[in-house]
């Protein structure tokens, strides 16, 4: 994600890692994407999820 005008200040930070010691291809890491929502990746770093943020509140469209 870029903090760019098609990226709409979504550059990643915050991530959190679960990882499962037992099965790895389980493990994921999780970014926030400030006013993009969030991203769930395996560890090979292919994107398994998307999750958008929701309008802010008083931003009606």
């Amino acid at each position: 994600m870029y903090d760019d005008e098609a990226g709409g200040n979504a550059d990643a930070d915050g991530p959190a890692v679960r990882a499962d010691p037992t099965r790895p291809g389980r493990s994921l890491v999780i970014g926030t994407l400030k006013e993009g929502g969030l991203d769930v990746y395996g560890l090979d770093g292919r994107r398994l999820q998307h999750i958008a943020a929701p309008p802010a509140p008083g931003n009606a469209d």
